[in-house]
């Protein structure tokens, strides 16, 4: 088995999109929700086996309409072997 990637990052969305914008992330399986707030700021994890795989997802986040944009904001790799 090889690495697990995990990325935690900030997605800023229109506020008044927030709930919107919510429910396309959950339904995407692209990240997991952690937090949210009234603002427009949501915290998520992105999972990925790889850098490009965690770009992709990062890019894909940005394309949900109202996402004004997503910012890494922290970084771990778990190496699979036992």
């Amino acid at each position: 088995m090889g690495s697990l990637m995990k990325a935690s990052a900030i997605v800023m969305a229109i506020p008044e999109s927030t709930g919107d914008v919510l429910k396309r992330l959950i339904t995407s399986c692209l990240c997991d929700v952690l937090f949210y707030d009234g603002e427009g700021r949501i915290v998520v994890t992105i999972d990925s086996a790889d850098v490009q795989e965690r770009l992709d997802k990062m890019r894909s986040i940005r394309a949900i309409p109202n996402v004004i944009s997503v910012s890494m904001a922290s970084d771990c790799v778990k190496d699979g072997r036992q």
